[in-house]
């Protein structure tokens, strides 16, 4: 199942469970957005994914670091105000 997500999108990176390119150890379970970089649908193109290459995306972490990480260890994070 392909995930989709959206430029400015919060996200998570999972600390284990994804393939492709593999985060380093510094940002596992940091918090950012995805960034705008690679968003494009590049088909057509030669930056096109061949079949079976996994999708690179940029995030860009709450510490200011941006890193490129396949869409695999990323989860999206839910923004809900709690009651709390």
């Amino acid at each position: 199942m392909q995930q989709n997500f959206s430029i400015s999108q919060r996200v998570r990176v999972k600390t284990a469970g994804g393939s492709g390119k593999t985060p380093s150890e510094s940002v596992r379970g940091a918090e950012g957005k995805i960034a705008e970089q690679l968003m494009d649908d590049w088909a057509g193109t030669l930056l096109a994914l061949e079949e079976g290459e996994i999708r690179l995306l940029y995030v860009e972490f709450d510490d200011g670091a941006t890193e490129a990480i396949s869409v695999e260890w990323l989860e999206s994070i839910t923004e809900t105000s709690s009651g709390i």
